[in-house]
């Protein structure tokens, strides 16, 4: 069984990684996956051609290359000869429903985001191709109820498949003192680690404010975006200065994670991020507001601490309750040892995908 895995971008964010990790996932049951990119080729596509899995990018620099980018995908569909094509994020979504609506080959597309802003116009746009897909997933509960409710969907034709990891690659390496003095942060420093984009939706400003009321605190930045062009205001409106460290995009985050006392996020909204889910595998104690999918991740007092979204007061409250309780962060680890795995991911996509091949 063939399967094409169409994302907009591989260079950046959670999603590329997400789809990386459903082609490794699902070649283990037997599937033969292709990634392809709608942009430019990025690392998480150099990373899948090493490891043996297929690739490809339709080379869509603008709308106007969308007749082309159109053409390619088609010719790419005839030649791979997939038995389905799963889509990810919203670009992605409505090319695969646009350019094989002739129901050839069935097309499932995803949500990956809880956005209650999102622009009208791509509303309506959905709410128009929609009935392309053969069906839908969503990456968490809350972000499958708010998509049908914007949308117009029939809840049953969404599918609730949450991420997965290899637990087991993510496993504390013992490497703290290595990685801080990598970034210059004293060994008895107190730390907390991010990992995102750098775009308004992830609420860094928040962030940078409550650690800033932490005396003493630092905190590390992985990802890029945006707003890097405001790291320096952060730096200076928090007083963190020189302890706000942003140390840019990584292919590997691990030495993020390792140098932290304490994994925080302060998105204003969130389907389920990647990120959080590294951070818990890693046995790190996580703090994370309750928005989006979150709260399906996190039980709070449990295995992190959740708090209200837009408060930098209460964030800052949870990461030094979070540093006194390093339990947290082994109870993390357990839950996505359990609940969030590889195995379970593709088994829930391969039942779907199956499941979409056998349909009249």
């Amino acid at each position: 069984m063939r399967v094409l895995i169409l994302v907009t971008d591989t260079r950046r964010g959670g999603a590329p990684h997400r789809c990386a990790g459903i082609a490794h996932a699902v070649r283990a049951r037997g599937w033969h996956p292709l990634v392809a990119s709608l942009l430019p080729a990025g690392p998480v596509l150099d990373d899948l051609r090493a490891a043996g899995i297929a690739t490809a990018t339709l080379g869509l620099a603008g709308w106007r290359q969308l007749p082309r980018a159109v053409l390619r995908l088609r010719r790419l569909v005839g030649t791979f000869r997939p038995d389905v094509v799963q889509t990810s994020l919203w670009h992605a979504n409505v090319l695969g429903r646009l350019a094989l609506q002739d129901g050839r080959v069935p097309v499932i597309d995803s949500f990956e985001e809880a956005d209650p802003g999102k622009p009208r116009w791509r509303v309506l746009l959905d709410r128009a191709t929609h009935r392309r897909a053969t069906a839908h997933v969503a990456v968490a509960s809350a972000v499958a109820e708010l998509a049908a409710r914007r949308e117009g969907l029939a809840r049953e034709r969404i599918h609730v498949i949450p991420f997965g990891l290899d637990a087991d690659a993510w496993r504390p390496r013992g490497r703290r003192p290595d990685a801080r003095r990598a970034w210059g942060i004293p060994d008895d420093a107190r730390v907390v680690a991010s990992v995102g984009r750098l775009e308004p939706c992830k609420g860094l400003d928040i962030l940078a404010r409550a650690v800033g009321a932490l005396p003493g605190w630092w905190i590390v930045l992985a990802g890029s975006g945006r707003l890097e062009s405001r790291i320096e205001r952060w730096r200076r409106e928090s007083g963190l200065g020189a302890r706000l460290v942003h140390v840019g995009e990584l292919a590997d985050v691990r030495p993020v994670l390792e140098a932290a006392d304490v994994f925080a996020l302060a998105s204003r909204q969130e389907g389920m991020p990647l990120a959080l889910l590294e951070a818990m595998a890693s046995g790190r104690s996580v703090v994370a507001p309750a928005v989006g999918g979150i709260p399906e991740v996190v039980t709070h007092g449990d295995d992190g601490l959740l708090v209200p979204a837009e408060q930098p007061g209460a964030l800052a409250a949870a990461i030094e309750e979070a540093a006194r309780r390093p339990e947290l962060g082994q109870r993390a680890r357990e839950t996505v040892r359990t609940r969030f795995t590889a195995d379970a991911m593709a088994a829930a996509y391969d039942r779907l995908w199956r499941a979409a091949v056998a349909r009249p």
